[in-house]
Parts: C-alpha cells; structure tokens; sequence
C-alpha cells in the first residue's frame, strides 16, 4: 500500500546544549493500497490541498486522490475522481471561488492509451466538469497554472502531435474548460514540459527536458511564452550527460533556477542537479556535485521568506537506506550563491519514501508532499513535510511515526460508498509480467485478456497470481477476471 505522508519538523531549543534539533512527525493518509503524493498547495483558509492517486477508493484501478487538511493537517475530506481505468492527477490549484482545478491525465475515457485530464471541482471537491485533451497516442498534463482571464494554462507532453517521439505540449483552455488554443515544442526525440510557472511579468515559464536528435541526449530545457502563445525565450543547456528539469523557481531578483537529474551516458548513476539562469535565459552558474552514489533526484524547489533556497526531492545515497538503495525523502538548504548548506535524506530505510513538491506556509514553515512506505507495512502513502525552524539545520533526528489515517471516503459529503475490488494489478505500465493481488477471500476462476475491440487474446482457468504477457502486442491490455463468487473486474493494462 503506497500512502499519502505528511512529515514535519518541529524546531527544539534545548537549554543546556547549543546543538539545534527538528524533530520529525510523518502523517500519512490512504487506505489499505496504494496512494501517490504529488502536490500541495495553501488554500484560502490556511489549510493545505492535496492530489496524487489511489487505488485504495474510487471506480478504476487508480483514481484522482483530492484531500483537504486543516492548518494543523488534521484531516477534513477527501475525494478519489475517475471512471473505470486509470486516473493520475499530478497538480492542483485552488480558483477564485474556492474551488480546485486538477491536471493529470486519463486512459478511461478520451480518445487515446492517455488522455490530458481537466477537472474541476466545487469547494468541497465535487466535480463540477472534466475535459479530456489528445490523440490516439499517449498524452498527458504534469502542470497547471491559473490565468487572469479566469481560464488555464497547462504543459505536459504528447505522443499523438508535434515532430518526434515525445513533444512538449502547450495548452491553453477558458474558464469552462474549453480549449483555446495548443502548442507543440519540440524536434524528433523525445522533449517534455515538466513543470510550469506564472512569471511576475505576466508571463509563463516551463522546465523540461529536450533531446538532441542527433546525439539522443537529454538537457535541461528552458522556455517562457505568453498567454497568447508567443515564445520570447527557448533555451537547453547540453553537456556531456543526460540532464532532466523538474522543478523551476524565479528568483526575487530575476533569475531562474531549475532542478531535477544527471546521468553520465555510460553510468547507471544519477545525480542531483541545479542550474541558475538569467531572465533572458543565459545560463549563470549549477551545482556541480552534490555526493551522490546512487540515485538521488531534485523535483522541486523554492525560496523561502529568509531568502535561503530549498529543494525537495529523493536519494538512495544517503540517510539510513543510503547503504541498501532504498530512498529517502531529500531536503536540500541552498544559499543565494548556490552554497550547498544542508542536505538531510529522511526515511526508516526499509521502504521508498520519496518527495516531490515543496511549499512554504504564511508562518514560514515549509512542507514537502510525496510517497511514504511505514514500518507498519510495506506500501506507500500520501505525506507531507513540515520545517518549523526559520535557521539551516545542523541535525535531524526523526523521533515519533504519527498515527495512520485509514480514511474512506468523506461520507458526511453524500459521497457513494464503493466497495474495493476483490483483486489489484501491478506494475501498470508492465513489460512482460501482470501480478495479480487477490483478496484472501476472493477466487478466480477464470482470466481473459482482450484488445481494446474486445478480442480475446488469451484465457486462464486456474487461479493465477501471475500473467505473462510479454508474447502480446504492446499497447493497451484489457484483463478481465471472473470470480467464483463476485461480479467480473476489468482491468485496463498498458503494455510497454
């Protein structure tokens, strides 16, 4: 079960002793499996907003997981939005009339294997509308920002338009939801928008990653444009390795930073990086290196009300899984000169915990969302952290596991309850294997797999735990599984 967290750090003064402390209290929420942590934002009434996915609630085999929490994270209601596959959203924003729009992406409905997913929502997280955007390709939104004329911009990447593998993809919609116009960037391999920012001149800025077509390698990729489409800056900063941008911040004096990974051609190593641009673009100064051994990624960053930079992100390098390769949830502490300050990996070092959105409250304390795997069990949940400390940090010592939050849906809201498949699937995407959880008191007596036109392409009769569909075209899979007791499930399973 992969779970929804929340951590925070409370800063100690101790009296006898000159050492600073934070102690960490992990929230998580999700129900009994698995829940992906992708953003968070302040809402209007000083609480937090929250969306990822979760195959715990809802229709599909993964759901839009909305949940709202207090000022104190105490949790308030939740929401799982989606149809009868698989639903992803990865960011959210609260609009003018206290309401949500969320972006992601869809294989439910649409015309494609994905579809880029609009929802919106009223203020108790009820949808109030959906749009499904792309071709018959894979397609999918990653970040949205609100526009003054009350519509949205969002990026992401196409596999159905533009000029190569995968295209940059530019969308910008009305208030309803309605598209007004898009835009691919782009050359023949492979070039995504990862993440996207509202400039304080009005503009729009993205990160990415773009791919020399000729050399098949990856840079950092900047780019600004307009609310009417117009590029004013396009920009890649090639080196002699494989570079990813998930995360941009401008600065108060200007400039950009972008965060995200590195990989020399011939390493399975990766690294954290950072560069600094300035507002045209040019580049100005990185952080050449910092320590890793494994795989260690930046996914967001921000700068804080004391002027320090803080990124989030992920490590098998360092904390206490560092030795055995499992992540931790990364905070890095950065100067204004890109001083790397302080870096603490946090995790119990028995399961993937990882960051990738980091916020700053109106007290000044900062919290980062994610994946959590307890020492309860070996899932992930939804978490958040929280620094209360206003200093750079000299030790973290995480002393208390909050409880866990079992939460259905919010009942109170006239939400449906729907009762939880007898059986999950995982991995999806999956390459040549299909593993199938069954509940304990649930049997299968029989398994087909079906094209999207419902041929069928192969029949079980015993009760596997396990199918291989490594002999089938890749594609889009649909599993139906037929139990001795309970109706039919169907399980949408895209095929790499």
């Amino acid at each position: 079960m992969i779970r929804l967290f929340i951590f925070i750090f409370t800063y100690l003064f101790a009296v006898s002793l000159s050492a600073q402390k934070d102690t960490a209290f992990i929230y998580t929420f999700g129900g009994d499996q698995d829940e992906q942590g992708r953003d968070i934002e302040l809402t209007a009434d000083s609480g937090f907003i929250m969306v990822g996915a979760t195959s715990s609630f809802g229709n599909g085999n993964s759901d839009i997981y909305l949940v709202k929490v207090d000022s104190n994270i105490k949790y308030q209601w939740s929401r799982a939005i989606g149809h009868f596959h698989l639903e992803f959203g990865h960011a959210v924003k609260q609009t003018k009339d206290g309401g949500y729009v969320i972006c992601g992406y869809s294989n439910s409905k649409g015309n494609g294997g994905y579809d880029g997913y609009l929802v919106r929502t009223d203020d108790t997280g009820a949808v109030v509308w959906e749009k499904y955007f792309g071709g018959f390709d894979w397609d999918k939104f990653y970040d949205v920002e609100l526009t003054p004329d009350g519509g949205f911009m969002l990026v992401g990447e196409t596999n159905s338009f533009g000029a190569g593998d995968a295209d940059a993809w530019i969308v910008k919609t009305d208030s309803l939801g309605n598209l007004e116009w898009e835009k691919f960037l782009g050359g023949k391999g492979k070039d995504i928008a990862h993440a996207l920012i509202s400039t304080k001149d009005g503009n729009y800025a993205f990160c990415g990653e773009n791919t020399n077509e000729n050399k098949g390698q990856s840079s950092m990729w900047f780019v600004k444009f307009s609310n009417e489409s117009v590029i004013s800056i396009n920009k890649n900063y090639p080196k002699t390795q494989n570079e990813k941008a998930f995360g941009i911040l401008e600065m108060k004096n200007g400039s950009f930073i972008l965060v995200g990974q590195k990989q020399k051609m011939d390493s399975i190593r990766i690294d954290e990086s950072l560069i600094m641009v300035d507002n045209k673009g040019d580049f100005l100064k990185g952080i050449e290196s910092f320590y890793g051994i494994n795989e260690d990624v930046l996914k967001d960053i921000i700068e804080g009300k004391n002027g320090l930079l803080f990124s989030a992100g992920y490590s098998s390098s360092f904390g206490n899984g560092g030795a055995k390769g499992i992540f931790g949830v990364r905070s890095i502490s950065i100067s204004q000169n890109l001083d790397l300050l302080y870096g603490p990996v946090l995790g119990n070092g028995k399961f993937n915990q990882k960051g990738f959105k980091i916020i700053e409250n109106h007290n000044g304390n900062r919290l980062i969302i994610g994946t959590y795997g307890g020492s309860k069990n070996p899932y992930t949940d939804i978490g958040v952290t929280i620094y209360k400390n206003d200093t750079v940090a000299q030790d973290y010592d995480v002393l208390e596991e909050a409880p866990y939050n079992d939460l259905s849906l919010n009942k109170s809201l006239g939400l449906i309850s729907i009762s939880r498949k007898a059986s999950s699937i995982y991995p999806n995407p999956a390459k040549d294997f299909v593993n199938i959880l069954i509940d304990h008191n649930s049997k299968i007596i029989k398994i087909e797999v079906l094209d999207l036109n419902g041929k069928v392409l192969g029949k079980y009769f015993t009760n596997l735990t396990q199918i291989n569909i490594a002999n089938f075209n890749s594609g889009v899979l649909i599993l139906k599984l037929y139990y001795e007791i309970q109706s039919p499930a169907t399980f949408k399973v895209i095929h790499e």
